[in-house]
């Protein structure tokens, strides 16, 4: 996360200069950029999620159990879905 924060400092000055000097298609890159982190971050949180219900070794005790197990299959598939419908 803190790779994550100075690199977002970073690029925000970049983009800054960038429109001063007038390029119009700096804040596009910016969105794409930010969008495809959005996304990777998403997708390890997730293969975190499915690593500590499906596969976590007993000692780490990060296994869902009790009544959080089945919403959270349920917020998988949601998702999943989500995914798969979205244009």
């Amino acid at each position: 996360m803190l790779a994550w924060t100075v690199w977002g400092i970073s690029d925000y000055r970049k983009l800054k200069l960038a429109l001063a000097r007038g390029d119009r298609e700096a804040l596009i890159r910016e969105y794409k950029v930010t969008i495809a982190g959005e996304v990777v971050g998403g997708a390890l949180a997730l293969a975190a999620v499915g690593w500590s219900i499906l596969g976590a070794d007993p000692d780490v005790d990060l296994a869902i159990t009790g009544i959080f197990r089945s919403p959270m299959y349920g917020g998988i598939a949601g998702l999943a879905l989500g995914v798969l419908a979205s244009p």
